[in-house]
């Protein structure tokens, strides 16, 4: 298991994504208002409104772990007592996610692309594109559009 995204929720996207694109000198060619992906590396950084107010909970931070299978995860969690917030549910970015909180209230996710099963369709408009050839996710975006047609 590793660290996968850390995930900052804010009502404008395009606000908080621009001033993190400032500081780290980044332009992914997006202004998507629902959810960017500033950094895409090895641990990705992204931003996303997921129409929530967090009023109990004022910290807007998500951590999310990329695992192999989240739906063994979410079995497994789901056997030690865990209490899960949302199942394992397909992403519009190619993620299948399931979250719940930590001991202190954190979001957690742990979340599995499935590129596998859709292939890999570039050119997202939340995705910056690599330098270098493809990054070690593929990409976790594509399958979505594949689906749709």
């Amino acid at each position: 298991m590793k660290v996968g995204e850390v995930c900052l929720f804010t009502k404008d996207v395009v606000r908080l994504s621009n001033f993190y694109k400032s500081i780290f000198d980044i332009d992914n060619g997006s202004n998507d208002n629902i959810h960017q992906f500033i950094i895409s590396e090895e641990t990705t950084l992204s931003v996303y409104n997921d129409g929530v107010e967090r009023v109990m909970n004022a910290q807007n931070i998500c951590i999310a772990f990329t695992v192999d299978d989240v739906d063994f995860q979410y079995e497994r969690l789901t056997t030690l007592g865990v209490k899960i917030l949302e199942p394992p549910t397909i992403r519009p970015w190619g993620a299948k996610n399931m979250s719940f909180l930590d001991p202190d209230n954190n979001l957690i996710v742990f979340r599995s692309f499935l590129e596998k099963e859709y292939g890999n369709v570039s050119n997202s408009p939340s995705l910056p594109p690599k330098k270098g050839g493809a990054d070690k996710m593929g990409d976790p975006v594509g399958y979505m559009k594949k689906s749709l047609i």
